[in-house]
């Protein structure tokens, strides 16, 4: 007999023991043990999620003698005759191939004979986003309205691809993504079933691989099963998956984090150099730097990387030596890549310089890497301040050594104080004349002005750009709580009241606390004094004032 695939040997024969699909399984289950069965179902999700066993067991649940929870028995005869292949009561057809009007109307004409062993005749539809508009149209009415004894089973992995009149006809049901716990427990049941022994590490690995899909993650648990003869173990998996070394990915983000672009780039040429797809670089690459992030930000971080010992151990350490906002920046870096290496047409030359920008962010100029920079600038910083300052020598002063020879000079005397006539002496200044214009207010040069209208001018630059280099150069006073802004000119002041400049800047100084007004700059009154000095100055000493 020929070899069986594991994914296929190991396929659900009952709701039960569907993994990972609790929230649809019950709900199937429950319609048939109250005989709610619909006409018309639709399972939509990823691939490997269990769609296609669902809908098998489905089909033989509504049809068995003696169902047990909602699942079919398989020992009954209608359960023993719907098994075989060559049955006609559940029909599997698939829409990749068969896409065309004719194969639907096909359809509907057979749809009118009834089932041979059961209640119901399932038509079980897989990839039906693949059906043509035309028969996507000719299968609607029959689709609405079918006879008594059919049941239609649509399967697609592309649901945003069907048509909302198909949508609208079927009760649908999201198949998630497998957690990769669930999907190590059942490869853990099957290896045991099988005699295969393994390591746990080995199986989470196996798990992962499959990123939430069933069927992948079986699959490679088959080849894994041929590819080593004694135990299955962690390095045996990821020679298996054709992983990277994780000892050479760890040298190279090594070199992302110490900023060291040249070993970098001569890492990434060593490991091409070895066959390994600049893809499967780039994946491995961020996917180690998803793991430091879970070893720097979590508690327990190995509950959720399920890693050998001696592996985390070393992650923990690396993700040490790095900053939180630096790993982030090389994990949103790699991931963008991710995408662009889908359509690119030098592959290598992109990952390079992703390199690049994750080793020197000082050389890009995005916005991350401006903070990034910041943050390392910040860190650098606060490793200065917390280490003990040293205490500076003091410099010793040469003491001058008297000459014996030389006749000793004698102290210059001290200067004996000058005594000034009183009228000679310095008088206080003068009072500061009446200012009218500034009498009783706050000028913008004193601490609540000038703080008030430089928040305001600052946020004007950022929010108002074009209104800043108007306001920049402007005085401000306050007058009890009115933050009052003295213009030039009259224009100045009609720019500055136009509604929308006048909005945002009682919006701003509301910010501060003050209200907000605009006026002209008043001149200044003339004083008695200084008109009599140009009137002295114009006619000399002539004149007479009576």
């Amino acid at each position: 007999m020929a070899y069986l695939a594991l994914y296929r040997k190991y396929r659900p024969s009952g709701f039960d023991r569907v993994i990972g699909q609790e929230h649809i399984t019950k709900t199937l289950a429950s319609q048939i043990m109250h005989d709610r069965v619909g006409h018309a179902y639709l399972f939509c999700g990823a691939r490997g999620t269990g769609k296609t066993s669902c809908a098998k067991i489905f089909a033989k649940a509504v049809n068995c003698e003696h169902p047990r929870d909602g699942s079919p028995c398989n020992e009954c005869p209608t359960c023993l005759a719907l098994s075989d292949p060559a049955n006609i009561d559940i029909v599997e057809i698939d829409a990749a191939s068969n896409n065309r009007v004719d194969e639907i109307r096909d359809l509907r004409e057979k749809v009118q004979y009834p089932p041979v062993h059961g209640r119901y005749k399932v038509y079980i539809i897989d990839e039906v986003h693949m059906l043509t508009d035309a028969a996507f149209n000719a299968l609607l009415k029959t689709l609405e309205e079918p006879p008594r004894h059919v049941i239609f089973v649509l399967a697609t992995t592309e649901v945003q691809k069907l048509p909302a009149t198909i949508l609208s006809r079927c009760m649908r049901f999201d198949f998630r993504l497998i957690p990769a716990e669930r999907i190590a427990g059942l490869i853990s049941r099957i290896y045991d079933d099988i005699g295969k022994k393994y390591t746990p590490e080995a199986v989470m690995q196996i798990a992962k691989a499959g990123e939430g899909s069933c069927r992948d993650a079986l699959s490679l648990a088959d080849l894994c099963v041929s590819a080593s003869e004694g135990e299955l173990t962690y390095q045996d998996v990821l020679e298996v998956i054709g992983a990277s070394d994780r000892g050479r990915i760890a040298e190279l983000a090594d070199c992302l984090l110490d900023s060291d672009p040249g070993g970098a780039l001569t890492l990434l040429d060593g490991l091409i150099g070895l066959g390994k797809s600049v893809g499967v670089l780039n994946r491995d690459l961020l996917g180690y730097f998803r793991d430091l992030v879970v070893c720097r930000l979590t508690q327990n971080p190995n509950e959720l990387l399920h890693l050998p010992a001696e592996v985390f151990r070393s992650y923990a350490e690396a993700a040490g030596k790095a900053s939180k906002d630096k790993l982030l920046r090389c994990v949103e870096v790699l991931a963008e890549t991710e995408n662009e290496l889908k359509f690119a047409l030098h592959p290598r030359v992109l990952l390079e310089a992703a390199l690049l920008r994750c080793a020197r962010p000082e050389e890009d100029f995005d916005p991350k890497a401006l903070l990034a920079r910041l943050s390392e600038a910040e860190r650098k910083l606060s490793e200065l301040e917390q280490r003990p300052a040293s205490p500076r020598p003091t410099p010793l002063r040469p003491v001058p050594v008297p000459d014996p020879e030389e006749a000793p000079v004698p102290p210059a005397p001290a200067p004996k104080p000058v005594s000034r006539p009183l009228s000679e002496e310095a008088v206080a200044p003068p009072e500061k004349p009446f200012d009218p214009l500034f009498d009783g207010r706050e000028k913008s040069g004193s601490a609540p002005a000038g703080k008030a209208w430089g928040s305001v001018i600052r946020k004007l630059r950022t929010q108002k750009p074009m209104l800043y280099p108007l306001c920049r150069d402007l005085e401000a006073v306050l007058e009890g709580k009115t933050l009052v802004v003295l213009a030039d000119t009259g224009q100045q002041v009609q720019i500055l009241n136009m509604k929308a400049n006048a909005d945002a800047l009682t919006a701003l100084a509301g910010e501060e606390g003050f209200a907000f007004e605009v006026r002209e700059k008043a001149q200044k009154p003339r004083s008695a004094q200084a008109d009599t000095r140009e009137l002295e100055e114009l006619v000399g000493d002539t004149l007479i004032i009576k």
